[in-house]
């Protein structure tokens, strides 16, 4: 099991268009409805520092020389990321979506030896290339195409279905290195990105066989008075709680390093290094709700991990 903690990004090429909307401009007088972006452009923040976005505002009154803000005031209403940079806000419910392919390269500033993409949607194959200017360190092509389970499901099946998920380790120790990253889907159909994670990352300990994996449903169940349901769909959150074996002497160092990520977004891989398994659904962006540990055993000690996501 390890834990990441990911880095702030510079965009250096994308194919995905920033904004379709235009800057913001204090000498622009704009009605009820107008859509803009703002800032107009980002400078990147350095590794250690969230990625900078371009976030997009619908004007809520008549305004002029009211700067929109994050989380939106009286006069904007806050949309979120334009759709180049959902992909980068620490937040694995909005996603980047273009037609075909998503091709798009960063820099992260500092050493790291972790690449995850979650929340893939459409995607048949994920190309991930490290370089440094023009040599190549890292180049894999993964088929993330959900094979079928039998002939019924090849004929008859959800042909659809593909991974949610990718992560690899490369070990990657130049602060100028560039990851690019081209998923590839049907021609003409949408290819989606919730979250592109680059980062250091820290093993905690070996994750013990049988983990509990789920989701929180923020769906809306409500029946009136005559016995009808209505349903309404709304975001999800995946949770895991697993348990893991440390050597007793590992206990305070792990204990300090997930006090650091109290209230901190970190990528949780909870699959079990060793195994020849991986499952995407152990793989969860988001926080930890509790960490407890055993120290009943001499030598090892038990620990117990709550992880829920962000969305």
């Amino acid at each position: 099991m390890r834990v990441t903690k990911p880095y702030g990004l510079e965009i250096t090429a994308t194919n995905i268009a920033a904004s379709s909307y235009t800057a913001w401009s204090s000498a622009t007088t704009y009605a009820v409805g107008d859509k803009v972006k703002y800032p107009a452009t980002v400078t990147p923040a350095g590794p250690y520092l969230p990625t900078p976005l371009i976030r997009e505002y619908e004007a809520l009154t008549i305004s002029t020389n009211k700067t929109p803000a994050v989380g939106g005031t009286d006069d904007w209403l806050d949309l979120g990321p334009s759709n180049q940079y959902r992909m980068f806000d620490d937040r694995t419910g909005t996603s980047s979506v273009r037609a075909t392919s998503i091709d798009v390269t960063v820099e992260p500033g500092a050493f790291f030896d972790h690449i995850a993409l979650l929340r893939l949607d459409g995607a048949l194959s994920v190309r991930i290339k490290v370089g440094r200017g023009a040599t190549i360190l890292y180049d894999e092509t993964i088929d993330v195409s959900e094979d079928a389970t039998d002939w019924s499901d090849y004929f008859f099946g959800d042909r659809d279905g593909v991974r949610t998920a990718v992560s690899v380790t490369p070990q990657v120790f130049y602060s100028d290195a560039w990851v690019q990253t081209i998923i590839t889907g049907t021609t003409g159909e949408n290819v989606g990105l919730g979250l592109l994670l680059v980062g250091r990352g820290r093993d905690l300990g070996v994750t013990i066989e049988t983990p509990s994996i789920g989701i929180e449903d923020y769906s809306t169940k409500e029946t009136d008075v005559f016995g009808n349901t209505y349903l309404l769909e709304r975001e999800y959150a995946d949770r895991a709680s697993v348990q893991m074996i440390l050597e007793t002497g590992q206990v305070d160092a792990v204990r300090r390093e997930l006090a650091k990520y109290r209230a901190t977004p970190a990528l949780y891989d909870l699959n079990n290094a060793e195994s020849e398994e991986a499952y995407d659904s152990l793989l969860i962006f988001g926080f930890y709700e509790s960490f407890d540990v055993s120290l009943g055993y001499p030598g090892k000690s038990y620990c117990s991990l709550d992880v829920q996501s962000l969305i």
